[in-house]
């Protein structure tokens, strides 16, 4: 038997090392269920998938973080390190702004 390591979830931080976003793997689906039909037992089975949500975390404690949800993992991760940036940006023009 092989270990493998799978990856289920990520955080995504600016260079201070704050919190920006973190991604979650979240199963979708799946299982069996009996249901009767016509007096018989007839099981069915569900699909199963997964989704990634991205938590983007608000930087101000009075406006709650947003989470939005991704079937790709990738798309996930650009979204979340994109928000970082705008983050950085942001905070980057309010500095500026007060040594104007």
């Amino acid at each position: 038997m092989s270990n493998a390591i799978v990856s289920t979830a990520a955080r995504v931080t600016l260079p201070d090392g704050r919190l920006a976003a973190t991604i979650d793997e979240v199963p979708v689906g799946g299982g069996t269920q009996v249901k009767t039909v016509d007096g018989e037992k007839v099981e069915t089975v569900h699909d199963s998938s997964k989704v990634y949500h991205l938590r983007l975390i608000s930087l101000d404690r009075s406006v709650p973080d947003e989470l939005r949800e991704f079937s790709d993992y990738d798309e996930a991760v650009a979204a979340g390190v994109a928000y970082a940036d705008r983050l950085e940006q942001s905070a980057a023009q309010a500095l500026a702004d007060l040594k104007a």
